[in-house]
């Protein structure tokens, strides 16, 4: 099955059909719109007049180690109750596309997961995503913040601690006077970080900067109850 089958097979969402798949490129470009010909507004209630069709282009996740391009003819519905509020409206599908995002919500998911296992940065997602850093590090905030959230609340038996010794992405010259100073130099860019892990599942709970007894003690004092 090629890459354009497969992205197919992996949106099948009902109620749209596929109008053209674009292989040829860097990325496949899938063409979709719905089939739906009788909607109600939901502002009267009463059946809608189709007024008009507006392309809007999203990415999803990776198929087959290709970007994947999603181009929706979006329906434009109309309400013909003249004392109607609405008046007129586009298709959604929200678990599909949320409005005036550049990715759906699984290559939203998909790239939380990257960062969160620490297998790639917002940078290089952006990059092979063909969208900007700000675009997969808002969708790493929302899908991250939903994941903290849903972690409250759960009963944590045992609680391990993993120290890590992390150095920034920047060049520094050499010292060529003293090694040891260069070497005292290193230890000052250098930042030690813990991560907080739930012993029983591996899941990690929490990221603090520092990595002695100080630090956690510092961060223990911010847990809830549960921890203490």
């Amino acid at each position: 099955m090629g890459a354009g089958s497969a992205s197919v097979v992996w949106f099948a969402a009902p109620g749209f059909r596929v109008l053209s798949i674009d292989a040829s490129e860097v990325d496949v470009v899938v063409s979709i719109e719905t089939d739906a010909v009788r909607v109600g507004c939901h502002g009267s209630g009463v059946i809608a007049k189709a007024k008009d069709r507006r392309w809007v282009t999203v990415r999803d996740a990776p198929s087959a180690e290709r970007p994947v391009t999603w181009r929706w003819r979006k329906r434009v519905w109309q309400c013909v109750e003249g004392l109607c509020a609405v008046k007129t409206w586009t298709e959604q599908l929200p678990g599909f596309m949320l409005a005036r995002h550049s990715l759906i919500g699984r290559a939203a998911s998909w790239v939380t997961d990257r960062v969160a296992q620490i297998e790639a940065t917002p940078a290089s997602l952006a990059r092979k995503l063909g969208v900007t850093w700000s675009t997969v590090w808002t969708a790493v905030c929302r899908h991250g913040e939903r994941r903290i959230d849903a972690l409250k609340g759960v009963e944590v038996a045992q609680v391990g601690f993993d120290e890590t010794v992390m150095s920034p992405a920047k060049r520094h010259h050499r010292c060529r006077s003293s090694p040891l100073i260069a070497q005292e130099l290193s230890e000052i860019h250098r930042s030690g970080i813990t991560a907080a892990v739930d012993v029983s599942s591996g899941r990690i709970l929490d990221v603090f900067k520092g990595r002695n007894a100080t630090d956690l003690h510092h961060w223990l004092d911010d847990q809830p109850e549960w921890l203490l």
